[in-house]
């Protein structure tokens, strides 16, 4: 219902209406400067994540499918963003210092880390680039931590 309209004075429920229905940029957290990106500003308390953008399906569901957050994980204090499934569930986390990568964890400890199970379908290099097999380990020897122990062994 459009309630400006020539030689109408809206009433004062009508203009708080409108007032509230506009986005205030800087206090809403959404900013899109004219010559830049749209920037979105995470909410929350500086510790911890801190969401940044909820995805839903659909807005009656209860939880969002996908949340991104900022900020540093469970035992994390470098600023990392943060791709959440269930409720503070990490699904993928990038530590912007490191540029370490988890699958799995908020707390990548090296290039890449995968908590739970992976799946590789190409080939593996270690020490190359190029692996020729399944798996290609190049310049240095297999060494298991304790030779006899049963988990130092490779099947």
């Amino acid at each position: 219902m459009c309630y400006i309209v020539p030689n109408a004075i809206p009433t004062a429920q009508q203009f708080a209406l409108l007032i509230d229905s506009m986005l205030n940029q800087r206090s809403d957290g959404l900013v899109k400067p004219a010559a830049g990106p749209l920037s979105i500003q995470a909410t929350g308390a500086a510790t911890g994540l801190r969401p940044v953008l909820d995805l839903y399906e659909s807005l009656s569901d209860a939880q969002p499918s996908f949340s991104l957050a900022l900020g540093p994980g469970v035992n994390n204090t470098r600023p990392a963003l943060t791709v959440l499934g269930a409720p503070n569930a990490a699904l993928l986390s990038i530590d912007r210092a490191s540029g370490n990568v988890g699958i799995g964890t908020a707390d990548p400890k090296a290039k890449l880390e995968v908590t739970g199970n992976a799946v590789i379908s190409g080939n593996i290099g270690v020490g190359t680039q190029t692996p020729r097999a399944k798996l290609e380990i190049e310049g240095s020897k297999i060494m298991p931590a304790v030779a006899n122990a049963p988990s130092a062994w490779i099947a």
